[in-house]
């Protein structure tokens, strides 16, 4: 019974990690024109955009041009995006997950050895 309780705190611990990545908010005032898309967002990206209709999308961006923003199935006129989030690298988070195998490795050889 205590080798469960030990083993499911481990992996409760584990998926609180999460991952080594957030979604970071691209100020919607520079989401009007296409100069100023381009600045935050390239062709390659993990975004998250919402329309002024309320649809959301979610894709890699695949092409950006002077009047819309596109993904392998999405195309999203510049001028309909109320929002956009752009998946960007996270030092905090990837600290955390580092640390979490850490204690893993140390907490499974505590467990092993007891």
């Amino acid at each position: 019974m205590m080798n469960i309780l030990k083993i499911f705190s481990v992996v409760v611990f584990v998926l609180f990690l999460g991952g080594c990545s957030s979604m970071k908010v691209v100020d919607n005032v520079h989401v009007n024109s296409h100069a100023e898309l381009i600045k935050h967002v390239e062709v390659g990206d993990e975004v998250l955009v919402i329309t002024k209709q309320g649809v959301t999308h979610e894709f890699t961006v695949k092409a950006i041009d002077s009047k819309k923003i596109s993904g392998e199935k999405v195309e999203v006129s510049i001028a309909d995006i109320d929002k956009i989030n752009k998946k960007e690298f996270s030092l905090l988070k990837t600290g955390w997950l580092v640390l979490g195998v850490i204690s893993i490795v140390v907490m499974s050889c505590c467990f092993i050895v007891s």
